[in-house]
C-alpha cells in the first residue's frame, strides 16, 4: 500500500472556524452528556506549522455517558474504533467525507475525533501541551522547525515522524509537572499506538432478553438510518413500535456487546435469520459475520430474506454463502420494498 505523504503547512485563520462549526453541531447532537469540546493538537495553536487535520475532544465527566455519546456519534458517520492503546480516550474515524451528517451534506476538513473522561491523562496532557505551546513563542518555534527536519528526512515516514517529536513533548509535559511514571506510560501508549493493527478478535454471542429490547430497538434504527437509504421517515416510524413490542420477542435473539453496550443482534427463527443489524459505529469490525457464523453453525439457520434495495446486505450475504432462491415483488406488510429469498449454499 502506497503510504501517505505527510504535510505541514502554516497556521490557518480557518482552522478555529471549522472546529467552532463541528463544535455546534457536536453540541446540539450530544447535548448534556458531554462537559467541554475542546480544540487541541497544533492546529489549535496560532502562529504554529501544523498538518492541516484538526484534533478534537469531546469530554465527559461520567463513564456511563460515554456508550451514550458512541451511540450518538455514529448517528452523525462516526465508526467508534477503540481506544488504540490509550485509557480514558476513545478514538473515531469518519466513514465520509461528508461526516459529520447534517442537513446541508456539507463536505468537512479532515479531523481526528475523541471521546475523553475529563481526568484521563491523555485529555490532560492535550491541554497542558497546547496551552504551554499558546504561551511559549520560542518553543513554538522550535517545534515547528523540529516537525519540518522531521520531515525532510523522510516525507512517508509517520511512524518515524511521531516518535522524533516525542522526546520534546515529554520535556514540555516534564516541566509542567508531569511525573516520570507518567511520561514512561505516555511512551508506551505512544508505541501502541503506531503498532500494526491486529483485526482478529473474537466477539462473544450472548442471549438478549426482554429487558435488552429498547436498546436493541436502538441499535436497529441507528443501523436502518445508515443503511436503509432506500426507506421513508414513515416507514421508520412505522416499524420501530413493531420491532419494539411485536418482532423481537417473536424470535431467538442473541447480541453482541462492547461493554455494556450492544453493538450487533442477530433475531431467528427455527432455520432462517429473521433479522440481523449492527450498530453503525461498529460496523467493518466483523460483528455481523460473527453472529451470521454463529446462526449457520450453531443454530442451524439457512434462509433469509433480503431488502432488494439493500444491496450491501445482499453483497454481504452472498459472501457468507448464501445464494438467491427467489424474489418477492413486495415485503411481508404489503410494503413496496422487494425481498430476494436467499439460501445457504450446500457447498458452504
Amino acid at each position: 500500500m502506497d503510504k501517505k505523504r505527510i504535510v505541514v503547512v502554516p497556521w490557518s485563520v480557518h482552522w478555529p472556524k471549522n472546529f467552532a462549526r463541528l463544535k455546534d453541531i457536536y453540541l446540539q447532537h450530544l447535548g448534556a452528556s458531554v462537559s467541554a469540546i475542546e480544540h487541541v493538537g497544533s492546529t489549535a495553536v496560532p502562529g504554529l506549522d501544523a498538518k492541516p487535520i484538526l484534533d478534537i475532544d469531546i469530554v465527559t465527566n461520567s463513564e456511563s455517558s460515554v456508550n451514550e455519546i458512541i451511540y450518538k456519534l455514529a448517528e452523525l458517520g462516526y465508526r467508534h474504533v477503540g481506544n488504540r492503546g490509550i485509557p480514558g480516550r476513545e478514538a473515531f474515524e469518519r466513514l465520509h467525507e461528508s461526516v459529520p451528517y447534517t442537513m446541508q451534506s456539507a463536505i468537512w476538513p479532515e479531523h481526528h475525533l475523541y471521546v475523553c473522561r475529563h481526568d484521563s491523562i491523555g485529555f490532560r496532557n492535550h491541554v497542558l501541551l497546547r496551552d504551554h505551546l499558546l504561551s511559549n513563542p520560542e518553543d513554538r518555534k522550535a517545534y515547528a522547525t523540529l516537525k519540518h527536519t522531521l520531515i525532510a528526512k523522510d516525507p512517508y515516514d509517520i511512524g518515524t515522524y511521531v516518535e522524533g517529536k516525542s522526546a520534546f513533548i515529554l520535556e514540555i509535559l516534564r516541566k509542567k509537572g508531569v511525573g516520570e511514571e507518567h511520561l514512561a506510560e505516555i511512551v508506551r501508549q505512544n508505541k501502541a499506538v503506531n503498532a500494526p493493527a491486529s483485526n482478529s478478535r473474537t466477539y462473544r454471542i450472548q442471549p438478549a432478553y426482554p429487558a435488552d429490547f429498547p436498546e436493541i430497538t436502538q441499535v436497529w434504527e441507528a443501523s436502518v438510518r445508515a443503511t436503509h437509504d432506500f426507506l421513508k421517515e414513515e416507514d421508520i416510524q412505522y416499524f420501530k413500535p413493531l420491532i419494539l413490542n411485536e418482532f423481537l420477542k417473536a424470535v431467538a435473539l442473541f447480541c453482541v456487546r462492547e461493554g455494556s453496550a450492544i453493538t450487533g443482534f442477530i433475531g431467528l427463527s427455527r432455520d432462517t435469520i429473521e433479522m440481523l443489524f449492527v450498530h453503525p459505529g461498529y460496523r467493518g469490525m466483523s460483528i455481523g459475520k460473527e453472529l451470521v457464523t454463529f446462526a449457520t453453525k450453531h443454530r442451524g439457520a439457512k434462509h433469509v430474506d433480503v431488502n432488494e434495495q439493500n444491496l450491501q446486505a445482499v453483497g454481504f450475504y452472498r459472501q457468507m454463502g448464501f445464494v438467491v432462491k427467489g424474489r418477492s415483488p413486495v415485503d411481508t406488510l404489503g410494503k413496496p420494498y422487494p425481498l430476494l429469498h436467499m439460501e445457504l449454499s450446500k457447498h458452504t
